[in-house]
């Protein structure tokens, strides 16, 4: 049989076997709640993702509409600033036909009359000088004609 000794010893080994079992029990409590706990978290996170993704996803289709809009807003503006360019070119484009029309009009117009007033002057001059006009009428023409031009 054991000696004295150990009967003496049982009840502190009993106390420190009692103590490690509890110790033990709650280790194991406080696994499972840090465990029910992490759990918990995972699902709120989850949720919260969720939440997040759908959020995001209504703000896409939300900014994908406005750019829609935006989009087909500045088309016709643009189409309409368009319009307008074409419609002003049009007008350019009339207004510079009558415009050369009159040029061609007035460089005929001063032709004829340059074409008068040489056979006038022309005739004038040869009946003054007796000449039939070809070679006393070009230089004092030409003459005239140098210091118009400076």
């Amino acid at each position: 049989m054991p000696g004295s000794e150990i009967w003496a010893q049982l009840p502190v080994v009993a106390v420190l076997g009692l103590f490690l079992v509890l110790l033990g029990n709650m280790a194991r409590l406080a696994f499972h709640e840090l465990s029910q706990w992490q759990t918990e978290q995972n699902t709120a996170r989850e949720q919260e993702r969720e939440k997040q993704r759908v959020w995001m996803e209504c703000q896409e289709y939300h900014s994908e509409e406005e750019r829609r809009v935006r989009d087909k807003s500045w088309q016709q503006f643009f189409e309409r600033l368009n319009a307008g360019n074409q419609s002003a070119i049009n007008q350019l484009s009339v207004v510079s036909n009558r415009m050369v029309e009159r040029i061609d009009a007035l460089t005929l117009a001063i032709t004829d009359h340059d074409q008068y007033v040489r056979r006038n002057v022309v005739g004038e001059n040869d009946e003054a000088a007796g000449t039939n006009g070809d070679d006393a009428a070009r230089p004092a023409k030409a003459s005239r004609v140098r210091r118009g031009s400076k």
